[in-house]
This record gives structure tokens, C-alpha cells and sequence, in this order.
């Protein structure tokens, strides 16, 4: 097979794998779970990156019971660690299984680099002069230099991915992001949307996703951490 026919197999866009199987109302259905799972993910990531600063302020070391004595014992909020995990597990699931089906840009691309990023940020900002102490701490310092090398080359090569996907105007299996949106085969089905008012639906919903997930997981650290 020459390279002109090729497919482009890294694409920034979820091409939908059941077109001729969707109705209206799957396809409403799929985007709220979308709105959920991204929901869940983003509460997840929010609580960790908070949770681990409230760590830091402790020293960085926490524990509970054993036969030594503890510097600092491990917060009341604790909990919110694997509360945390759960929810990037299991909004990830989620979100990959309804966006991969009505299409959208592939959130879960941005998880890596978002994670990692995150938290060397904090591992910086700690370990420069965050707090009481003035000067760098450099068992804070290295990691947090892995971290964002961590989460930034990945960052970097996503984005220039999207950008080459953008300016070549790839294409998936003859379709474009969006297209599949308004065949006639669709229109049969029942579906009313156009390829425009889909994709809109699906980007708001992206959108919102990420501030509600924002928002909710500072509301949860600040409840939890009272």
C-alpha cells in the first residue's frame, strides 16, 4: 500500500463508530454521559492537585497510628486521594465511552500532560518559596522539573499534532470532523441534527464539562478540608 493511501491514524477528533445506528435521542443520551464522566474527571484532577498542596503544607509527610511518634498526623480529608482516583478512573472510562461514539475532540488526550503538569507545578511553586521556608528545597525542586518535562513534551507534541491535523485537513475514512453529523441515512434514523448544531452541542458540553468539574471539586477540598 503506497503512503498516498494511507490513513491518518492520530487524529486530535473522535471519528463516531455508529452512525448508522444512532437515533436522536442516543445521541442526547451519549452526551450527557459525556457531560458526566468529563465531569467526574476534572473533580478528580482538582481534588489531587488541591489535596497535595494541602499535604505540602504539612511537610509534604503525613501518617496515622503505628508505634512512633507522628509529626504531623495524616487530615481529616484524607479521604479525598482516593476519592480522587476514582473519579479520573472512572470519569475517564465514561467519557471514553460515549465521546469515542458521537465524536468531539479527544479530551483524554490533555489527561497526561494535565495530570503531570499539575502537580510539578506544585512541586515547583514549593519548593521555590512557597510557605515559611525561603530557601529552595530541592527534594521538591527535582521532581517537580521531572513533572512538567513529564507533562510538557507530551503537551507539546499533542498540540503540534493537532496543528499538522489542522492545517493538512486530514481526513478519517472520507469523512471530516462533523460530516457524519447529516447524511440521509441519519435523517432516517431520526436524527435532526445538523453536522453544525451536533458539533456545537458537543464542544458546549466539553466546555461546561471541564468549569463544572472545576468548580465542584473546589467546592468538595473546601467542604472535605473544613
Amino acid at each position: 500500500m503506497s503512503n498516498n493511501n494511507r490513513q491518518f491514524n492520530f487524529t486530535p477528533f473522535y471519528f463516531n463508530t455508529d452512525r448508522h445506528r444512532r437515533s436522536l435521542f442516543s445521541f442526547l443520551n451519549k452526551c450527557i454521559w459525556m457531560f458526566i464522566g468529563l465531569t467526574g474527571l476534572v473533580i478528580g484532577l482538582v481534588l489531587l492537585y488541591l489535596g497535595m498542596r494541602g499535604i505540602m503544607d504539612l511537610g509534604g509527610f503525613v501518617a496515622s497510628g503505628g508505634p512512633y511518634q507522628i509529626t504531623h498526623n495524616a487530615p481529616d480529608w484524607f479521604w479525598v486521594f482516593p476519592v480522587s482516583i476514582f473519579g479520573i478512573l472512572f470519569g475517564m472510562l465514561i467519557y471514553f465511552l460515549t465521546a469515542r461514539k458521537i465524536g468531539g475532540v479527544k479530551i483524554l488526550l490533555f489527561l497526561w500532560p494535565a495530570l503531570f503538569l499539575s502537580l510539578g507545578y506544585n512541586f515547583i511553586e514549593y519548593a521555590i518559596g512557597h510557605g515559611d521556608h525561603s530557601k529552595i528545597v530541592f527534594g521538591w525542586l527535582i521532581p517537580g522539573i521531572t513533572f512538567i518535562l513529564m507533562g510538557g513534551i507530551p503537551l507539546l507534541l499533542i498540540l503540534f499534532s493537532i496543528f499538522q491535523y489542522s492545517f493538512n485537513k486530514k481526513q478519517v475514512g472520507g469523512k471530516s470532523f462533523g460530516s457524519y453529523y447529516s447524511t440521509s441515512e441519519d435523517q432516517e434514523n431520526g436524527i435532526l441534527l445538523n453536522d453544525k448544531m451536533a458539533g456545537f452541542i458537543v464542544v458546549l458540553l466539553n466546555i461546561a464539562g471541564i468549569a463544572s468539574g472545576i468548580y465542584f471539586g473546589i467546592q468538595l477540598f473546601n467542604m472535605a478540608a473544613k
